[in-house]
């Protein structure tokens, strides 16, 4: 599937924008030739600083040219030279964690089972649901996850435990397809 996505500048202008560092993960702002009021204003202000803001949803967002970008696509662009895959995904669910040992192509499946627990999930597992504990009956929680978009259930299980093996072995059926890109 195809994201629309906002373009990114060429790799050499993000280059003349940004140094990074990869053991840190950080953009720094590098000058601008003094030749306008303007730019020496932006090196007084940003030059030799951190790029982007933390937004609410954990990502780094960067204003280039009046647009909005996620700092994890300039990293990727500046790093390999090329425009980045449509899901990129931090290895450790840590999206403002921009290390490029953090970051990796993937599908979306891949990039939503990396996904961190549902607010509404209260099990505490990923994939795993308490079904109504009042209700009587030995099936109190429910093994669903996404496989190719679509959901599929595992079953119900009597014990948290229970549940965390189904789970340990649905992921190990299906993490190869998940994973292939």
């Amino acid at each position: 599937m195809k994201i629309d996505r906002i373009a990114l500048p060429s790799v050499e202008e993000l280059r003349a924008l940004f140094q990074y560092n990869p053991k840190t993960g950080s953009l720094i702002w590098r000058d601008k030739p003094p030749t306008s009021r303007t730019n020496k204003r932006f090196n007084t202000l940003f030059a030799g600083k951190e790029a982007g803001t933390l937004e609410s949803w954990g990502y780094i967002q960067i204003r280039i040219n009046g647009k909005l970008q996620m700092a994890h696509r300039i990293i990727w662009k500046m790093v390999k030279g090329q425009e980045p895959p449509d899901h990129l995904d931090h290895k450790d669910g840590i999206p403002s964690n921009n290390r490029w040992k953090n970051l990796r192509e993937s599908s979306t499946q891949s990039n939503v089972w990396n996904s961190p627990i549902r607010s509404h999930n209260t099990s505490g597992f990923q994939c795993i649901y308490p079904t109504d504990l009042r209700t009587p009956g030995p099936n109190k929680f429910l093994v669903q996850m996404s496989v190719k978009g679509k959901t599929k259930r595992i079953g119900y299980f009597p014990t948290l435990e229970e549940a965390q093996a189904a789970y340990a072995a649905a992921f190990a059926k299906y993490r190869d397809i998940a994973f292939k890109r």
